[in-house]
């Protein structure tokens, strides 16, 4: 049985960085119609090993959203503009591929404690 590696310190201080970054990133710079009204939370940021690829974990901070397939694609859409912001604020010698996905953690931790309040 394979163990999963843990990450590096290097990739978890990379990690932070970049998600504080996409933070502001997303509430001040970042302009679009299908999240331009959204309070985004952005929950953790992947780090490959080589640092080349961020998986970034966002949730709304309030409400839900109807179509997390529509935002995560819209987000995927424009994240080589977030990617040339970070690689302006952000000395790395890569500038990581920047990949969305949906933070689904929090509505499955609900649901498990809706099934153990039952």
């Amino acid at each position: 049985m394979s163990k999963s590696k843990e990450p590096s310190n290097r990739q978890l201080k990379v990690g932070e960085t970049i998600k504080r970054e996409l933070s502001l990133i997303l509430a001040k710079e970042l302009h679009h119609p299908v999240f331009e009204n959204l309070f985004l939370t952005v929950t953790e940021v992947r780090m490959s090993p080589d640092l080349r690829y961020a998986e970034v974990f966002i949730v709304p901070m309030i409400g839900k959203i109807a179509n997390t397939e529509k935002l995560i694609e819209a987000l995927n859409d424009v994240s080589y503009k977030m990617r040339s912001i970070i690689n302006k604020k952000v000395k790395l010698k890569y500038s990581p591929e920047i990949r969305f996905r949906f933070d689904d953690s929090f509505d499955k931790a609900q649901k498990l404690n809706n099934l153990l309040d039952e």
